[in-house]
């Protein structure tokens, strides 16, 4: 009731004033109302309270409770209570983010998305408030339920009996759910299973799920690399099911690293042995943690663009274009690739070729933004084969609709992977692997577009499903460097 008098309270609002409500005749009325409800609520706690009291397992559970936090009984009433479900905010705390010795340089890409000159002109402060205040108030009650619907508890409550079930069946599986507090105070819901003694070895590796916009790690990705016997570990965004706060992207950072701490410095995990995995939306997160700690095995993006300004515009009127831009701006820069151009270990991009969400035109394949992801990633990290030419003949390739007019596109290019594969090989063995890669130096035009396409299908995986679709059995993969 109180997410739909939220939501409805401009509506709510006129009717008040026009009952007369805000009088003060109305105002009594409102009193008693309000007293009415005291009662009504009071009454409801007082009977929930005398049921728990008589209740024999939930005083055994409340015991178990209040035994995690005394210091001699700490670790055994830890692993007792991970046997009950129970209100999140209640859990005690697993991690702090500040448990260990913090080295991250958090301040050095704090300048990617800054435009401004760092000049202020009072008058033109004062003339563009009421736009400054009106980009506030959509950004925080319109933009951001609309960018994480996953934060609206009305969505919550309609999916808590699947993600209690999700939870129930993770736990089963052995997992571990822990709260972890981040820098700005947040509580983030974590699941960790480990499948570190299984004899096929990649339980080894731990693979942190970043889910989407409504997605949870109780029905999320999560999922997809437990099957194959990797160590996983979920989380949620701020504000989604047990995580407290609201996902706006300072948010997002905080909680991804703490989770990154967390698997490092508890978990037991080294860096090189840490694979980002993400889904839509969770790609932020995912990349400016990879940006940040450059020596993860690998970055790995499932269904996600390269900046979310085209994908807002593409679905707000036309008139409220340069609106829209500065909202995205001030309050919601998701640009994954400014992330993926300062990262330079292995990554791999899944393209949904059906994808309805991350596409400016809905299940058209020309303007998924993973291709314009994919191109800023290939000009960052190539960029002697970089030209107006190769881009058009890329787009052309990215822009091909089944794997009959790819490869119509690579027989009239007469391009030949595996002579590829040996030429970057062979400037490898003499330069390194590093980033920017500077091969193509000497190339001639054509080769320059046959090596372009060849690292493009290397980087680029396309899954034949829609964006909300998980990722087909036996798909999924750890890339190496190219």
């Amino acid at each position: 009731m109180y997410s739909l008098s939220f939501i409805a309270s401009p509506v709510i609002g006129y009717f008040m004033i026009n009952r007369g409500l805000l009088s003060l005749a109305g105002a009594q009325s409102l009193a008693k109302f309000g007293i009415t409800c005291f009662i009504i609520l009071a009454s409801s706690y007082c009977f929930r309270g005398y049921g728990r009291f008589t209740n024999a397992e939930y005083k055994k559970f409340l015991k178990i409770l209040l035994n995690t936090k005394k210091p001699e009984s700490k670790h055994t009433a830890r692993q007792q209570l991970a046997l009950y479900d129970f209100e999140f905010s209640s859990w005690p705390v697993d991690f702090y983010w500040n448990e260990t010795e913090d080295t991250l340089d958090r301040k050095k890409f704090n300048n990617i998305y800054n435009n401004s000159d760092g000049s202020f002109n009072l008058f033109q402060y004062i003339f563009t408030l009421p736009l400054k205040i009106a980009r506030y108030v959509v950004a925080h009650y319109f933009a951001r339920p609309l960018i994480y619907p996953g934060s609206i508890k009305m969505l919550q409550n309609a999916m808590a009996p699947a993600l209690n079930d999700g939870r129930s069946k993770l736990i089963a599986k052995g997992g571990w759910r822990a709260k972890l507090k981040a820098e700005d105070g947040n509580e983030i819901d974590s699941m960790f299973i480990d499948n570190r003694s299984n004899d096929h070895g990649n339980g080894q590796i731990l693979v942190i799920g970043c889910e989407g916009n409504a997605a949870f790690y109780e029905v999320g990705t999560i999922e997809t690399p437990l099957n194959d016997g990797y160590s996983v570990l979920g989380w949620n965004h701020p504000g989604f099911a047990g995580s407290s706060g609201l996902p706006y992207p300072i948010a997002e950072q905080n909680a991804i690293d703490v989770v990154m701490k967390y698997a490092m410095n508890r978990l037991g995990f080294p860096v090189e042995n840490i694979v980002l995995f993400a889904w839509s939306i969770g790609g932020y997160s995912s990349s400016w943690l990879a940006m940040m700690y450059p020596d993860v095995k690998a970055l790995i993006l499932d269904a996600t663009f390269d900046r979310i300004t085209p994908l807002a515009v593409e679905r707000m009127p036309e008139i409220m274009t340069s609106f829209t831009q500065s909202v995205v701006h001030d309050y919601f820069p998701l640009y994954n690739d400014e992330h993926v151009k300062r990262y330079s270990g292995p990554i791999l991009l899944y393209r949904r070729t059906r994808d309805e969400i991350i596409s400016t035109v809905p299940y058209d394949i020309k303007t998924n933004r993973g291709n314009f992801l994919l191109v800023e990633l290939l000009k960052s990290r190539y960029p002697n084969l970089i030209s107006e030419s190769t881009i058009e003949k890329l787009s052309m390739f990215l822009s091909a609709e089944n794997i009959i007019a790819k490869q119509a596109i690579i027989a009239t290019l007469e391009i030949n992977y595996k002579n590829c594969e040996m030429l970057m090989k062979s400037y490898q063995e003499e330069n390194g692997k590093q980033f920017p890669c500077f091969i193509g130096e000497n190339y001639h035009d054509d080769d320059k577009k046959k090596m372009l396409i060849f690292l493009a299908s290397r980087y680029m995986i396309d899954v034949d499903v829609t964006h909300c679709t998980p990722l087909p059995k036996g798909t999924f993969q750890i890339p190496g460097v190219v």
